[in-house]
């Protein structure tokens, strides 16, 4: 969203004036919801109904008597909270999640490798053209996989892109906690030069020509990009916000790894650190507990595979 959530927790925790303000967040990703319905009543009979502001905090009308307010969003839990007790920040949970890790399809032999958890919209990372983020994959099957596609998801593309899927070997698989580096093998393959085109969203596929076999050693896999193209296919560079982004969703593993920004130098790294596992031991040594499920994510990556025979 435009807005960031410390902002709005800055500005609430200052202001504490009873004009009954607030901004509806998700329990989770700590993104805004967006068309959130809410509901006033008075001795139990409504008297008022709005949405909430989407990119901002919602104002409750001062003209108005209720002793309870009712939020409603499809997929999330309904929420009732008496007027008293309405807080500068409400969470909704949604309902029901995404399962993640290995998915069984009905296609015969057919196994879906990565996650598609809740994306956090403001975790979208841009592409990027030094492969500084990635993901590595690992066969957890007793047989060989054969990889047939690949499929990332993206926010609306504004601008032509040129970009390309780039496979390496992996020579060590992550571990869960501590802080590991990338270590990246031979090229196993890279595609020709592919596009996104505007208006594009959601799951992007591509099925590869060649025939590529997932064994026991894990694998390492790019999303990079070449360049943006105006009208004219000029490679230029948009603005911050028009950039070609590829989703985060919520992440259970430790497998998504990137390069960091050096303190000292203020240039990436050369080598890629398992970003899961460094936030989760960061956070234990430093505040003895778990760090909030939002910051936990990961490229929405999939490759599409067939178990060997």
């Amino acid at each position: 969203m435009k807005l960031k959530l410390y902002l709005y927790l800055s500005f609430f925790f200052i202001n504490r004036a009873f004009c009954q303000e607030f901004v509806v967040i998700d329990n989770e990703t700590l993104d805004f919801i967006e068309d959130v319905r809410y509901e006033l009543f008075f001795n139990k009979k409504m008297v008022y109904a709005d949405y909430c502001n989407n990119e901002n905090k919602t104002i409750l009308p001062k003209n108005i008597v209720f002793d309870t307010i009712v939020l409603n969003k499809v997929n999330f839990e309904k929420k009732t909270i008496s007027k008293e007790n309405i807080s500068n920040i409400i969470l909704l949970k949604e309902k029901i999640e995404i399962l993640n890790e290995i998915v069984v399809t009905n296609k015969k032999n057919e196994i879906i490798l990565g996650e598609k958890n809740r994306f956090v919209k403001r975790r979208s990372n841009g592409l990027s053209t030094d492969n500084s983020y990635g993901l590595t994959f690992e066969n957890k099957t007793n047989k060989d996989l054969e990889i047939n596609k690949i499929g990332f998801f993206v926010e609306k593309i504004k601008y032509k892109t040129a970009y390309r899927i780039e496979i390496y070997e992996f020579e060590e698989p992550p571990i869960k906690i501590g802080i590991q580096e990338a270590k990246l093998g031979n090229l196993i393959t890279s595609t020709d030069t592919l596009y996104l085109l505007p208006n594009q969203k959601n799951e992007i596929e591509y099925i590869f020509d060649k025939e590529i076999i997932l064994k026991k050693q894990p694998i390492f896999v790019f999303v990079e990009l070449i360049c943006h193209l105006d009208e004219n296919d000029k490679s230029f560079e948009p603005n911050i916000k028009e950039i070609s982004k590829i989703k985060f969703c919520l992440s259970n593993n430790s497998n998504y790894f990137a390069k960091l920004i050096d303190a000292n130098t203020s240039i990436l790294t050369e080598n890629m650190i398992n970003i899961n596992a460094w936030l989760t031991n960061d956070y234990f040594n430093s505040f003895y507990s778990k760090p909030h499920k939002s910051s936990i994510v990961t490229p929405a990556i999939l490759l599409y595979t067939r178990k060997l025979d």
